[in-house]
């Protein structure tokens, strides 16, 4: 089954946004060709690279992504846009405790399950 790698569940969330590889390879600095081997398991997500996607899509539930548990999105709509602006964060500080404690929460989640992320 494809969504049982973490490559095969990016590659059905940008599907599900209609996003090509090329466009989401350029929002993770990665290019076409780096979610291309993500997405057929030569190459990992790095944490930066995790914490980018959690900037942007705050509606993908980060823990069906690495781990393949529960649904796609968290408590939001499928396909709901967010109004989210990481620039606001700096302006915001409590909006950044909130996303540091999930940033360690998740890391803490990887450690858990002992996958090794380049």
């Amino acid at each position: 089954m494809y969504n049982s790698t973490i490559g095969g569940r990016l590659k059905t969330f940008r599907k599900a946004k209609n996003l090509t590889g090329e466009s989401l390879g350029e929002l993770l600095k990665l290019g076409k060709a780096g979610i291309a081997h993500i997405e057929a398991g030569r190459q990992n997500l790095s944490i930066e690279q995790l914490k980018q996607l959690m900037l942007l899509y705050p509606e993908l539930n980060l823990y069906w992504l690495v781990a393949g548990q529960g649904e796609m999105y968290n408590n939001t709509q499928a396909g709901q846009e967010n109004d989210f602006n990481p620039e606001s964060l700096e302006q915001d500080a409590p909006a950044y405790e909130v996303l540091l404690k999930e940033y360690q929460k998740l890391r803490k989640s990887i450690k858990n399950l002992n996958l090794n992320f380049s």
